[in-house]
């Protein structure tokens, strides 16, 4: 304090605060900083306690009122008469006593007696003097009288007083009562569980309970999301209060969004990402008891069973008047569990001899037969000594030949492949003698590993031309996609078409077109009972006309 001492003493169960001030000079202002830490276990209005201030203030007062005082005095007075030596000469004294409890002030005293004309004066003084309690004056006279002079006295007085002004005041603050500044954040992962190594879109929802009896005015949030899992856009993030006015989309509103910051700027999964959103001007709709939900959505991108996903979600919020920010994570922290799905490959080759001599026709089929989607395969094929490699198809697959200990080895890489999906690769060797079969080998990198189409730009598409066919089997497609636009105009619904094209899947020569081909039946089939009709005919068409180049 800049005046007085301060302490702190215990009174039962309570602290109290005791500041004595000896004196405070005029137009001087006490001041007392009390610094202290919180100590809150309920989110109800908390006091700080009243204040009691009692205080003196000498020659002052607080009323309008000009005081005077009467009061009643108990006195004598009186004549004392003595014949002198002479007859006919008396010696007189009148005298005053002061019997009060306070000081009079004695004023005028007048002695009279009376004659044959009247009245004479004979003491007229004004003595003018204070009396102090049983304190007396008096004063002596003569008097020329053949009888006992009989006398009569007036003595005018007044009794001295002294008006002290002290004010005795006391001061009663009501004690103060604070809101609690206080939240509640909870996480929601849908699904709470992923396959591993699958691709899975899943939602996050977040929900921010104002739980104190504050309103909140501003909100960061800072919420992170794990490698191995594609963070949302800007436009994909929800953000509705709900209250009891209904629902406010803040992320609609200017007027509460301050920022929003993805850091990376990006979309690639091989990175941890953290979100930041900071809030403002919420005070009038963040009320106790009011609900923002905050969600978004993400995908998984071939999480591994072996890591731990935690994605910890942290919010400050702060009231209208600023203080320290309160902070806040969920008990638990989130976390994504990863659940082992088997990985299923199944591979198939086949060699026969080419049209030249000399040449060789092997075809290696890769069926992913799994429930998860695989990235970055390589194919491994041995290329026996004596050979060469002179075509491969799909054209645009990324391969290379490497040569070690004298042995040629095929490499193969594949940018991914979805579940219950296949490629055909299709190659040729020339040489001389025999083509001893070996097996592929597949190797499954994953995504982690960065493949050379990526860093040049990208995957590259697979191939989907055909490998030269017989005239005889071209004569044989040309029949069969004429019989299924004739079956069209007759009328035929989606599903109708799709099995049609998936029962003749066998006189198709193998391939990623072949791959096409199947999937266009199968997309055409959960169209159910739909008739190719309109501009649905129209498209349809112009895709069967796309399959029919390709095998002609």
């Amino acid at each position: 304090p800049n005046f007085g001492v301060a302490s702190v003493i215990d009174e039962g169960n309570k602290k109290v605060l005791n500041w004595n001030i000896e004196s405070i000079p005029p137009e001087e202002i006490a001041i007392l900083e009390i610094k202290f830490d919180t100590m809150i276990d309920n989110n109800e209005l908390q006091s700080l306690g009243a204040t009691k201030i009692t205080y003196l203030a000498e020659n002052t007062k607080l009323s309008m009122i000009d005081p005077k005082i009467r009061g009643l005095t108990d006195s004598l007075s009186g004549i004392t008469t003595d014949e002198a030596a002479t007859p006919g000469t008396w010696e007189c004294n009148v005298e005053f006593i002061n019997e009060s409890e306070f000081k009079i002030k004695l004023e005028k005293v007048e002695a009279s007696h009376k004659i044959t004309t009247g009245t004479e004066t004979i003491v007229s003084e004004n003595p003018n003097i204070a009396l102090d309690p049983d304190n007396s004056w008096d004063f002596d006279f003569k008097v020329e009288s053949e009888n006992i002079p009989q006398f009569e006295s007036s003595v005018i007085f007044t009794p001295l007083y002294e008006i002290v002004t002290r004010v005795i005041g006391e001061i009663n603050k009501e004690a103060t009562y604070y809101p609690v500044i206080r939240a509640e954040i909870g996480k929601t992962i849908l699904p709470s569980e992923v396959d591993a190594y699958a691709n899975t879109d899943m939602k996050i929802e977040n929900q921010i309970v104002n739980s104190g009896t504050a309103n909140i005015d501003s909100l960061i949030i800072k919420d992170s999301i794990p490698k191995d899992f594609i963070p949302p856009e800007e436009k994909n993030i929800k953000l509705v209060l709900e209250g009891s006015e209904g629902e406010i989309e803040v992320h609609e509103r200017e007027e509460f969004m301050e920022s929003f910051i993805i850091s990376p700027q990006d979309q690639n999964p091989d990175s941890q990402h953290q979100l930041t959103i900071k809030l403002k001007n919420l005070n009038n709709q963040f009320k106790p008891n009011t609900k923002l939900k905050y969600s978004y959505p993400i995908k998984a991108k071939n999480p591994t069973p072996e890591t731990k996903y935690l994605t910890p979600i942290e919010i400050h919020v702060n009231s209208a008047n600023k203080g320290s920010f309160y902070i806040k994570s969920p008990e638990l922290e989130p976390e994504i569990k990863i659940k082992y799905v088997k990985r299923k490959l199944k591979t198939l080759k086949s060699i026969r001899p080419g049209i030249n001599e000399g040449e060789f026709d092997i075809s290696v089929r890769v069926q992913n037969k799994g429930n998860v989607e695989l990235e970055n395969l390589v194919v491994k094929d041995q290329i026996p000594d004596g050979f060469n490699l002179t075509d491969l198809n799909p054209k645009d697959l990324d391969y290379e030949v490497n040569q070690e200990g004298g042995k040629s080895e095929l490499n193969i890489k594949i940018r991914e492949l979805s579940a219950q999906e296949a490629v055909s690769i299709k190659y040729i060797c020339a040489g001389s003698g025999e083509y001893p079969r070996t097996e592929p080998q597949v190797i499954v990198k994953g995504r982690g590993e960065k493949s050379e189409e990526s860093s040049s730009g990208g995957p590259k598409p697979i191939e989907t031309s055909v490998t030269e066919v017989g005239l005889k089997k071209k004569g044989e497609y040309y029949d069969f996609f004429m019989d299924i636009y004739k079956r069209i105009d007759r009328g035929l619904s989606c599903q109708d078409l799709g099995e049609i094209l998936e029962s003749a899947r066998d006189d198709f020569p193998p391939g990623p077109a072949l791959h096409q081909f199947m999937r266009f039946a199968r997309e055409l089939k959960a169209k159910n009972g739909k008739m190719i009709v309109g501009s649905e005919r129209d498209e349809i068409i112009a895709k069967l006309k796309d399959f029919e180049q390709k095998y002609s």
